[in-house]
């Protein structure tokens, strides 16, 4: 994921899902459904941010801006959620890096020692991520790039 960090275009808003890509690159927004609350990498992440959090109205007390549920109704994971979001705020086009812990067909969790556990990730497949972006609503399909990743075929691959 660093890599593919390192292509993006000068004065691209970056927006970390949960807290995973604010560990490698300072981002501007971080977008999370799971709860802070049942994840203390998340929670310490969370409360550590210096950016705008943005998260669902039912944990808006970890957010600065929160949206209501039901206006993002295809967003299942944390990932499709910042995808709506960044098309919300206007990216265009809208780059994704790393998405779903997955780089090529290997899963890569930067919180994985022992215990942490962010939802059911480590039940799911790499099938199991994909389905969330193939049933996704996005708002410009077209708008929509992929650095490296299982996520290349379902979106363009953003060369440079």
């Amino acid at each position: 994921m660093i890599e593919d960090v390192k292509r993006l275009p000068e004065g691209t808003i970056k927006i970390s899902v949960n807290n995973h890509a604010n560990k490698i690159v300072a981002c501007g927004y971080m977008v999370f459904l799971d709860n802070p609350d049942n994840c203390n990498p998340l929670l310490k992440g969370v409360n550590d941010f210096t950016g705008i959090r943005v998260t669902p109205g039912n944990k808006q007390k970890h957010g600065d801006i929160s949206f209501n549920p039901e206006d993002f109704p295809a967003c299942s994971i944390s990932s499709t959620f910042a995808l709506w979001f960044a098309e919300y705020i206007g990216g265009n086009p809208v780059i994704l890096c790393g998405m779903d812990l997955f780089q090529n067909k290997k899963q890569t969790h930067s919180d994985s020692e022992p215990g942490v556990k962010y939802g059911n990730i480590d039940l799911m497949t790499l099938g199991d991520h994909k389905k969330p972006w193939v049933n996704h609503k996005c708002l410009r399909k077209e708008n929509v790039y992929v650095c490296s990743g299982p996520l290349i075929g379902i979106f363009k691959e953003y060369l440079v």
